[in-house]
């Protein structure tokens, strides 16, 4: 049954019908007429010049009735007025939606019937993902983490203290709790990572709507650019870019131009002395340490963050 059908044959203290603007209060007034199909009245009831004497005026609807609509509009249909406004009020299907989402659909819908039992739900629904958002921020994820949900998200909090951070995240929890959720459980969070890290330092540039690696042309979007560094096809790149956003890690010497038109190329040897980067680094790479030659290899039995090959710079051979 729709909400209409339960307002229309619920009990008499429930029978109102609530009218929602589209656009909201700012929408302001519309009027609204009996519509005609031929020579009827669609849900008028017609009454001869004698019948008419008989009823209350207020009953009597021609076709120059007219009502005037705003945002939060409510016809009792208890009464009898209301009752007979809204008999032939509904006739105009193409501005007034039956539900939010069905006016969401309709080029000239002007207002909607307010469903109160589904922004009940939508709204226990809400108070539930914001529980689940803020126990993210709160307890489970760490400093570093919040850090990289906000970027995620479109937000840069890089400068900001750990406290300012979760402060701000947790607004958003409160705000849009399922972008915060989303960000949190996004399976491909290190890959996006590794693509911010490369615009950060300036390898990956997006001008004129397009991303680019020197002269390599990636993709317009961040999920294509993400697909083409994920393809076999193009691991020299992806490799390349590894060299370059952990130079001491990987390997990279001297600055100069190379194949893809950006500066800088990958050592055939180095040792790597400092410390390198964390235990959980996001490219399976050897320890700090050990000596790298760049060797291209089909074993993919170890997938990394994009799908494609693991690491491929593997120890050098002794002499």
């Amino acid at each position: 049954m729709s909400n209409i059908s339960q307002i229309e044959n619920a009990p008499v203290t429930d029978k109102v019908i609530v009218l929602k603007a589209t656009f909201g209060k700012q929408q302001g007034k519309c009027l609204f007429q009996p519509v005609r199909k031929g020579r009827v009245l669609l849900g008028v009831t017609e009454y001869t010049e004698d019948e008419k004497r008989k009823v209350p005026a207020s009953h009597v609807v021609t076709e120059d009735t007219e009502i005037w609509i705003e945002d939060d509009f409510r016809l009792d249909l208890s009464t009898k007025e209301d009752a007979i406004t809204w008999e032939w009020l509904k006739y105009h299907e193409d501005s007034i939606a039956k539900s939010q989402l069905d006016a969401q659909h309709m080029q000239d819908c002007m207002f909607f019937v307010k469903d109160e039992d589904k922004e009940i739900q939508d709204s226990l629904s809400k108070a539930k993902l914001i529980g689940i958002a803020l126990d993210i921020v709160q307890n489970k994820a760490s400093s570093s983490k919040r850090v990289e949900i906000c970027r995620l998200m479109g937000n840069r909090v890089e400068a900001m203290k750990p406290t300012a951070v979760e402060e701000f995240l947790s607004s958003q929890a409160l705000r849009e709790p399922q972008k915060v959720i989303n960000a949190y459980n996004d399976k491909n969070y290190k890959s996006k990572m590794f693509l911010f890290m490369a615009m950060d330092k300036g390898f990956i540039t997006f001008s004129n709507e397009v991303y680019k690696y020197g002269q390599i042309t990636l993709g317009i979007s961040e999920d294509q650019v993400l697909q083409y560094l994920k393809s076999r096809d193009n691991l020299a790149i992806y490799e390349h870019l590894k060299a370059k956003i952990f130079p001491d890690y990987f390997g990279e010497n001297q600055l100069e131009d190379d194949a893809f038109g950006a500066p800088g190329k990958t050592s055939n040897s180095s040792t790597n002395t400092d410390s390198g980067i964390d235990d959980n680094d996001p490219f399976n790479s050897p320890p700090a340490g050990t000596a790298l030659t760049p060797v291209i290899t089909d074993d993919i039995s170890r997938p990394d963050d994009f799908g494609g090959p693991a690491n491929t710079l593997t120890p050098a051979p002794s002499n």
